[in-house]
């Protein structure tokens, strides 16, 4: 953050109230200035994608089939597992995807999405496949914890029944 001195007037003529709201308003319009660049990059980026484009609704119908495919099949173990392990290839594989695309770019697109750094890739490839992977994890999770309840609870009837049993066998005995 960039605070500009000069910008500041004469503080020893403030007041500490006065003071303190000026420094507030610097500060706020400093950092309304940081949030504003990265914002304005964002939307230039949006306007400058092609969204009617093939390969861009393409790309988008495959993560939402990817996604419904892992959200329909939550209840299945071993097919998360594969929709996770497909995901965790699809991923490995965005750079040698972002390089191909960036040689063979006119075959399929308008124009050139693919930089050497791979954003466009990360952008609209391996980051909803990562937040898709995420889906998948928190899945997992809590059937893993339903699970652990559901052991916890069996093994408590299991203790309370035993408990009972020896109750009565030792009382029969006792009457005997």
């Amino acid at each position: 953050m960039d605070l500009n001195l000069e910008d500041m007037g004469d503080l020893s003529k403030m007041g500490p109230v006065e003071l303190l709201y000026h420094l507030a308003d610097t500060l706020l319009g400093t950092v309304e200035k940081q949030i504003e660049s990265p914002m304005r990059l964002l939307s230039d980026f949006i306007e400058s994608v092609t969204w009617s484009e093939p390969f861009i609704l393409g790309l988008i119908i495959f993560q939402v089939v990817v996604l419904a495919g892992v959200l329909v099949s939550r209840r299945k173990l071993v097919l998360q597992v594969v929709w996770f392990v497909f995901i965790a290839v699809s991923v490995f594989f965005a750079e040698p995807l972002n390089n191909w695309g960036r040689q063979n770019w006119p075959r399929f697109s308008t124009q050139n999405y693919f930089d050497r750094n791979g954003l466009f890739a990360m952008i609209f490839f391996a980051g909803p496949l990562l937040l898709i992977a995420n889906v998948i994890l928190v899945n997992l999770s809590v059937r893993t914890m339903v699970l652990a309840i559901r052991v916890s609870r069996m093994k408590m009837r299991a203790q309370a029944t035993s408990t009972e049993t020896n109750a009565q066998t030792n009382g029969h005995d006792k009457t005997d």
